[in-house]
């Protein structure tokens, strides 16, 4: 296992009001003055909500994000188990909700992938300076996991991950396919091609596969993968385009396997000119289309493709029209979910934008399989920024989101959940994450007819950890008491 630095995004703004910058550093939100010469935290919800009006971006260098060293805890023993962190207030709640601490330090990438009633649990973490991968797995909706298993990382090709550029699991057939980005030394920020590792047993051994891509001079970055009626799909961004110029842009790739990601078809480019930081999210239905979520460039609003069952391209709409121009790139990719009977077909997007005037996360909703969307109806406040969507088997739609904690005045970041039967009328959002640390980038997954949600959070010191949220039934606001 190679010795690397692991890294965290810090995103910068690109505009100002004022004498103020905003900025994140471990998923607090600052105010740099414009003089350089003193930092300050955001003292109120108000304040932070005026500025954080403003878009806050990732400045890039050949598409590809600033970075800053993360804090990693001496205290790692690389073996971390769950527990309970609430008490329900009834029985009944009990059964319910059931809040988890998964223990382990230094959790820089998460992914989440459930396959007949098991969920798969991809892990990248930071121990001492080395990145390692994990996997674990539920068979009773995350009551218990299996013990950790490593993912050999090849010597030759190292990781480079981060939250928002996380490695990617998925389950096909009788594999597990794992995807990251290689770490390159002396590249700019050490990105690199795409790795694929493969399991046939549950994750007990492990084989370097080929990867997707058939052009492996430049880096891969911000992947979907996707296993729907036998095929294997994989999306990604990559700027092997020689003319591409757009400032912040990168080509939306897709591949597809017919092998259970043993080989690969020939590379289709969906979108020659896409943001090159934001991550896509593909989904497929049940007559073997593929759906693909995506932020474009100019503007930088969230749009979404069909790759139908030919495996052909098309272009279907933008998804929440706020025509936001931007050069930057946010960092900021969204959530889709399928609700589907018989002939009857609803998508649901959650996406996020940073335009001035309308800043925060979204639900939108189509019912002409992506053409047109209804208007986007805000979850969260102007500071709601990362967000996912999931569908239970009732049909019911559950969203949820990080967003500046309201109970605190330090600018730190909370996960919130709502939920809603038909996408026209959401519950109140429940706080998940609780005080002393801030949390950020939020999964969600269906099971059976409940939900799991999972997050990562930092504490003061720096030092992030796995934190998830299981229940069945939302009824009743859940009350939970943190220990």
């Amino acid at each position: 296992m190679r010795n690397i630095v692991s890294h965290s995004t810090v995103p910068w703004p690109v505009r100002r009001q004022g004498i103020f910058y905003t900025f994140f550093v471990n998923n607090r939100v600052y105010l740099w003055k414009n003089n350089m010469t003193s930092l300050g935290k955001s003292t109120s919800r108000k304040s932070f909500s005026n500025l954080f009006s403003l878009v806050v971006a990732t400045v890039f260098i050949n598409n590809f994000p600033v970075h800053a060293e993360e804090k990693i805890s001496d205290n790692q023993d690389g073996k971390k188990t769950l527990e309970s962190l609430n008490q329900a207030t009834s029985k009944d709640q009990k059964k319910d909700a059931d809040k988890m601490s998964h223990k382990a330090e230094g959790v820089i990438s998460l992914d989440v992938t459930a396959s007949k009633n098991k969920i798969y649990l991809l892990l990248g973490k930071n121990i001492k300076g080395q990145i390692s991968l994990w996997l674990q797995i539920s068979n009773n909706n995350a009551a218990s996991w299996s013990k950790e298993t490593e993912i050999p990382i090849p010597a030759a090709s190292g990781a480079t991950i981060s939250r928002g550029s996380d490695a990617r699991i998925v389950k096909a057939g009788k594999s597990i396919i794992v995807l990251w980005m290689s770490h390159v030394e002396g590249a700019r920020f050490g990105s690199g091609p795409m790795v694929a590792m493969r399991s046939l047993d549950e994750g007990k051994s492990w084989e370097q596969v080929q990867g997707p891509a058939d052009w492996m001079n430049g880096p891969h970055g911000f992947f979907s993968l996707t296993y729907s009626r036998n095929i294997l799909h994989a999306t990604w961004l990559d700027k092997r385009d020689p003319q591409l110029s757009t400032p912040g842009a990168q080509g939306l790739r897709y591949a597809y396997s017919q092998d259970e990601g043993k080989t690969w078809s020939n590379n289709m480019t969906l979108d020659d000119v896409v943001c090159a930081c934001c991550w896509t999210k593909s989904l497929g239905d049940k007559n073997g289309n593929l759906y693909v979520l995506y932020r474009d460039k100019q503007p930088s609003d969230m749009a979404i493709g069909v790759v139908s069952s030919k495996h052909t391209w098309s272009r279907l709409s933008t998804v929440g029209k706020f025509d936001w121009e931007f050069s930057g790139c946010p960092h900021i990719g969204g959530g889709l979910a399928i609700k589907q009977n018989g002939s009857k077909k609803e998508l649901h997007a959650i996406i996020g934008t940073r335009k001035q005037e309308a800043a925060g996360i979204y639900h939108l909703m189509s019912q002409d399989s992506g053409k047109y969307w209804s208007a986007p109806m805000q979850l969260g406040d102007s500071s709601a920024t990362h967000g996912d969507i999931t569908i239970d088997q009732t049909g019911k739609i559950y969203a949820v989101w990080d967003m500046v904690n309201p109970e605190t005045k330090d600018g730190s970041m909370a996960i919130f959940l709502s939920h809603s039967n038909n996408g026209r009328k959401w519950q109140s959002p429940i706080k998940l994450s609780y005080k002393g640390s801030s949390a950020s980038h939020p999964r969600i997954i269906a099971q059976g007819a409940g939900v799991v949600v999972l997050w990562t959070e930092k504490d003061n010191h720096g030092v992030s950890a796995l934190n998830l949220f299981k229940f069945n039934d939302l009824k009743e606001r859940l009350r939970t008491k943190h220990e």
